[in-house]
């Protein structure tokens, strides 16, 4: 393309972009040239242009030197050495605006951690609050297991000899074993439990009918002395009278073979 009359601009002082824009709408001025026709001539869209003379961006090299060469018809060595300076400002400023914009996120980010820091540590300390004002399940624990063993000591023993059948009445071991199994299981875990399951016994084992020499268990009155004991320290623990118990766990009158009924015993006793 025949170049137009080539304008002298000093160029030595261009080094950023705003600059370089003003530069080269001095230029169209000179040469009376709009973007219209710049863009024609060098086949750069007009959009670009008018970034270009509004100093909003910084065009590649080769863009430029069209503009330059084709569009104004220029000698491109004055106007690229302007275009490399405004470059590195240009590039300069952009990565200075992105650590700016780093420093801001990451200024952000930790406002935000601290945020979640401090509700964390609330939490902690709330939860610290509430375990100390109750004690550990492990605490908890040893002094049921406390607790249940003072009981079982108040109730005494449960040594009951093996009788030959033939001689006394006696019990089936095996029922009486699992009731005192239940016993002390729940004097170690519950009291609550433990004071459910004696009052709602019915305080009394089957008989075992002794056909042979060799049929024993346990002595029957050894058994109910015991009941009666582990009875007592139940009313002991909940602080009922033994006599009012009685009767609303019968709903009634007790039997007077049932050995929760403890005539001999009375409330003045305990």
């Amino acid at each position: 393309m025949q170049r137009v009359r080539e304008i002298s601009h000093d160029l030595s002082e261009v080094s950023s972009v705003t600059e370089l824009a003003a530069a080269v709408k001095g230029l169209l001025e000179a040469l009376g040239l709009k973007q219209k026709q710049v863009a024609h001539r060098s086949g750069v869209s007009e959009g670009t242009i008018s970034n270009v003379l509004a100093g909003k961006s910084c065009p590649h090299e080769a863009t430029f030197e069209r503009i330059i060469t084709q569009g104004c018809g220029q000698a491109w060595k004055p106007w690229q050495h302007a275009w490399a300076q405004a470059s590195a400002e240009h590039r300069r400023r952009q990565s200075a605006v992105h650590v700016v914009a780093e420093v801001n996120e990451l200024r952000n980010g930790v406002q935000r951690l601290e945020s979640v820091i401090t509700e964390l540590i609330a939490k902690v300390e709330a939860v610290s609050v509430a375990l100390a004002e109750r004690p550990s399940d492990a605490v908890s624990q040893q002094r049921q297991r406390l607790e249940g063993a003072r009981f079982l000591a108040g109730v005494g023993p449960a040594d009951f000899p093996i009788m030959p059948g033939r001689r006394s009445p006696i019990l089936h071991v095996h029922e009486v074993d699992d009731f005192l199994a239940e016993v002390k299981k729940l004097a170690l875990q519950d009291m609550a439990e433990l004071c459910i399951f004696v009052l709602g016994h019915p305080g009394s084992f089957s008989p075992l009918e002794a056909e042979e020499a060799w049929d024993t268990g346990y002595d029957e009155s050894a058994v109910h002395a015991y009941v009666k004991a582990l009875r007592r320290e139940v009313n002991r623990h909940l602080g009922v009278e033994p006599a009012i118990a009685a009767d609303a766990l019968a709903m009634g009158a007790p039997r007077q073979d049932d050995p929760w009924a403890n005539r001999e015993w009375s409330p003045t006793s305990t």
